[in-house]
């Protein structure tokens, strides 16, 4: 298996956002009207397939709530 198709865990993942300029931490109210302090922009992460193809973690399943929406 080559690097680019192992999986992540979630702080990999939060530093390639962060490296990407794809998290964004501040105030947002999202189209939903809830708000929330982190958003990621997704279109910049996208910029790089070589990221995005790679296997995501299982982090959002982990939480009894939903604290955000992901589309992969």
């Amino acid at each position: 298996m080559t690097s680019s198709q192992t999986s992540l865990t979630s702080e990999t993942l939060e530093q390639q956002l962060l490296q990407e300029d794809a998290l964004l931490r501040g105030h947002f109210r999202l189209s939903s009207g809830l708000h929330s302090d982190t958003y990621v922009q997704c279109a910049r992460f996208l910029r790089r397939p070589d990221l995005a193809a790679r296997p995501r973690p299982s982090w959002p399943g982990r939480f009894s709530r939903p604290v955000c929406n992901l589309m992969w």
